[in-house]
């Protein structure tokens, strides 16, 4: 399947400029397209994403739009490429079994190595306002201006917005990242917002009225541009954190246990914020971490440099649970986390680059004597660490 497999190679970071071009001209070739692409960012990291591939006809949508696009392409070539095809899979399928030692099974041609998992990088998703969906990667700078004269500058693996018309219709851009994926965003007031992997921001392409309002969900680092006649105003799905300028961290993950209740922890580096959660307002200070789960809020010191550190590309864990740290790996590395049924949970403190293989990574936490890993390609499994 063309498309998918176009798909699957943009949320690995291999899709080349040509690649990445095709299957942003098929998103935006239809509603159905855009909804399945969408769904299958959202799944990448789980085990539903072949099923999300499975129940769509991704090659007779993607098939329908080439032969829109190319209709000098007449049927007899296509039957052409199709039975030139199958004559080198036919050909290369034989090869194999030849030049197969007799020793071996047949059976075990298609037996594979399991392969590495590297890190996440900068990629990302941008649905415009008329609904358009634009494939965010570092490779390649371009700009464009959306209709009501918003400037959008790609550049570095970043987006910066500048201008604008304070008399045209609001408009909303959203900025999604999926599992393996982060980005970094200029708004147009002058905002910076650093998002982490399976996050989404909605934003208003232009800020007018008394206050600057966005949604988030995930996780992102915010340092935001003062303006004393605005607030800043960053809400979540219960919770609303309110500046004027300042530098803070807000995180919404569901929690890693089984409840995966959503305790949204807002960090402050500096300045000042007030949030608000179920009729409850606490000013944080400098160092705070304010956790806002339930119907209550509870403000304790935080640890900054651990709490900031994946935006700096760091992994920093300090006697935590270590589940915490796998949940982590799962959203960085796009793979499923599964614990054996003798696994008891241990501590962990930990620093390390983010921008190492899944495989050293998961050597070092073994080395730290906190588990022993199954790793199957997608899916690790924690085992503890007597086992192996």
């Amino acid at each position: 399947m063309r498309a998918a497999a176009l798909t699957a190679r943009y949320y690995t970071g291999v899709i080349t400029a040509a690649e990445q071009e095709e299957l942003q001209q098929w998103i935006n070739a239809g509603e159905a397209h855009k909804k399945w692409f969408e769904a299958f960012g959202n799944n990448a990291h789980s085990e539903n994403a072949l099923k999300t591939i499975q129940s769509y006809d991704t090659e007779r949508q993607l098939q329908a739009f080439l032969d829109r696009m190319k209709e000098k392409r007449t049927l007899r070539i296509r039957r052409t490429i199709f039975w030139a095809a199958a004559c080198i899979t036919l050909l290369l399928g034989s090869l194999l079994w030849i030049l197969q030692p007799s020793g071996q099974e047949k059976t075990n041609i298609a037996a594979a190595p399991v392969k590495d998992r590297e890190p996440g990088n900068k990629k990302a998703t941008l649905i415009l306002a008329n609904g358009n969906h634009i494939l965010l990667n570092p490779q390649g700078d371009s700009s464009f201006t959306q209709g009501n004269g918003t400037h959008i500058k790609l550049a570095n693996g970043r987006i910066s917005y500048q201008g604008g018309n304070n008399n045209a219709l609001l408009a909303f851009n959203q900025l999604l990242t999926p599992a393996g994926g982060k980005y970094h965003i200029v708004l147009e007031d002058g905002t910076q917002v650093w998002l982490n992997a399976a996050s989404s921001l909605r934003y208003p392409v232009h800020f007018s009225g008394k206050e600057r309002r966005i949604q988030l969900s995930g996780e992102a680092y915010l340092e935001v541009a003062q303006n004393a006649n605005r607030s800043f105003i960053v809400a979540t799905d219960s919770t609303e954190v309110i500046v004027l300028g300042t530098t803070f961290n807000i995180r919404t993950y569901p929690r890693y246990d089984k409840t995966k209740t959503c305790n949204i922890q807002t960090t402050l580096v500096s300045g000042a914020v007030k949030v608000q959660h179920a009729g409850t307002n606490r000013l944080l200070q400098p160092g705070q971490t304010a956790i806002a789960t339930g119907d209550a809020i509870t403000v304790k010191p935080a640890d900054i440099p651990a709490v900031t550190a994946w935006k700096n590309d760091l992994f920093v864990f300090r006697d935590v649970d270590l589940p915490v740290l796998m949940e982590e790996i799962s959203r960085w590395y796009d793979v499923n986390v599964a614990y054996a049924q003798d696994y008891k949970p241990t501590h962990i403190t930990l620093k390390v680059s983010r921008q190492v293989s899944l495989s050293k990574l998961l050597e070092m936490v073994e080395l730290a004597g906190a588990a022993k890993f199954k790793w199957d390609d997608g899916r690790i499994t924690v085992l503890p660490y007597h086992q192996r």
